[in-house]
């Protein structure tokens, strides 16, 4: 649950770098001579919003769903745990003396 966030934001600067490796993909397809490869790897990046979008989304509903069920009011099992009770106040540990 603690990584939950940190991957909305990670998808979310992915989805927003997109647009920028596009546009620089596409300087460099002006700059080189026209291949076979330069013109596929450049109908790549053009289809590349969708296969990052959905992951990016998904990170979305994945975070909106775990904070709802986890509530406002709600702390996280780490912090609320005791741990082990030692012993009793009062009493002193059994053994020898």
């Amino acid at each position: 649950m603690r990584l939950v966030w940190p991957t909305v934001v990670l998808a979310a600067a992915t989805l927003a770098l997109v647009p920028v490796t596009t546009e620089a993909g596409e300087w460099l397809e002006h700059r080189l001579p026209r291949t076979p490869l330069t013109r596929a790897h450049a109908e790549l990046g053009d289809g590349l919003v969708p296969w990052v979008a959905g992951p990016a989304v998904v990170a979305v509903v994945v975070a909106v769903r775990t904070s709802w069920r986890s509530g406002p009011g709600v702390a996280s099992p780490r912090r609320t745990a005791a741990g082990p009770r030692r012993s009793r106040p009062g009493r002193r540990p059994a053994g020898p003396s």
